[in-house]
């Protein structure tokens, strides 16, 4: 039986193969490490006596996916389109609870996991490749997934097609070597009714759990968020509440209590 990695890789080279004349946008979204962790082969990772048999797997699962990356560049390569193929790689979410965090350091020793808004459910990679275009180079601006659709837009002259009213923002002049601030804006994340996050410049204030109160960090000096902050910072916290309930949209799928279509769950 193929893994599921594998069968992804071969239609993306498929496409690539069948597009390689024509402009062409590549998602490729791998699911590995996910659960459950199925991988034949753990070859290698087998002279890692003290890792149990389920971190072997989560691990052998990241660079099976790091191999098949491989593949996908190789195809470019050997079309020599790489030169002209922008290549961005980034991971969903954080490592999950039920990963192997403390034995691979999954979560960089960041606080939380997938699932919460700490920095450690979205505190994620981001790579951007482009020999000969994108230089090399190491930032530490503030992006988030909203933005990719109004850079991919910007980068293929697509701007006029995008909606009204979008949260993200062009973020390509930073692939190119070139300043755009993207620090000062907020950046708004919530679980509907159970937890929200809200990010500016320094300063992320967050509500993790139905009812919780909110923490406030200085994440430039406190990236782990160990020191709450929100006793210290009263109108802190109380601005950065205003712009989370400011940039809330209430859903039709989601009602909270006081929206429309809102009922009130019914205890059995």
């Amino acid at each position: 039986m193929r893994h599921n990695t594998e069968i992804s890789t071969d239609d993306a080279i498929s496409f690539i193969n069948r597009e390689k004349d024509h402009p062409f946008f590549l998602y490729l979204a791998y699911d590995a490490p996910h659960e459950p962790y199925h991988i034949d082969d753990t070859s290698w990772y087998d002279d890692k006596g003290k890792w149990s048999d389920k971190t072997k797997r989560y691990a052998a699962l990241v660079t099976h996916m790091d191999y098949n990356i491989g593949r996908v560049l190789g195809a470019i390569d050997a079309l020599g389109l790489r030169k002209n193929t922008l290549i961005i790689f980034a991971s969903d979410n954080g490592a999950a609870v039920m990963a192997p965090v403390k034995t691979l350091n999954c979560g960089g020793g960041l606080k939380g996991h997938k699932g919460q808004l700490y920095e450690g459910g979205i505190k994620v990679p981001l790579i951007v490749n482009q020999p000969g275009m994108v230089p090399v180079q190491r930032l530490k601006d503030i992006v988030c997934f909203a933005d990719f659709m109004p850079t991919l837009a910007a980068i293929t002259g697509s701007t006029k097609a995008l909606p009204h009213d979008i949260d993200g923002m062009d973020i390509s002049p930073l692939f190119y070597g070139k300043k755009v601030d993207t620090d000062h804006r907020y950046i708004y994340w919530e679980f509907p009714g159970k937890q929200r996050a809200i990010r500016y410049a320094d300063w992320k204030a967050e509500s993790i759990g139905r009812n919780h109160p909110i923490e406030l960090y200085n994440i430039t000096k406190d990236p782990f968020e160990k020191n709450n902050l929100a006793a210290e910072y009263p109108q802190k916290v109380k601005e950065l509440d205003r712009m989370m309930k400011k940039m809330h949209h209430p859903s039709a799928d989601w009602p909270l209590p006081g929206e429309p279509g809102y009922v009130k769950p019914v205890k059995k």
